[in-house]
């Protein structure tokens, strides 16, 4: 299976000079479940670029930590939502 993701620096951002704040990453975890994370970076907010980056590593790390292979789906939502805690958390 062929993954890949990219976020694209957007034609207001390239003419005032502004990174793209946005990250994601699509990638198969020790579990053998793929995820794909995606975090819109908040261009009000000084190095969101940062931010965003911290949070779709965090989140995949906590993920691919708590999620064994034959987790329920219940149990999946759970721990995303664990994640999403984790990762602001981290963002902090």
């Amino acid at each position: 299976m062929i993954l890949y993701g990219f976020s694209i620096q957007g034609k207001g951002h390239i003419e005032r000079g502004i990174v793209c704040q946005d990250s994601n990453k699509v990638k198969q975890m020790k579990s053998g479940h793929y995820i794909g994370i995606v975090a819109d970076g908040v261009g009000s907010a000084a190095h969101s670029d940062i931010g965003s980056d911290i949070a779709v590593r965090s989140l995949f790390q906590y993920c691919n930590r708590h999620v064994k292979k034959g987790s329920s789906l219940d149990t999946m939502k759970d721990i995303l939502l664990d994640g999403y805690s984790y990762a602001l958390g981290q963002i902090e």
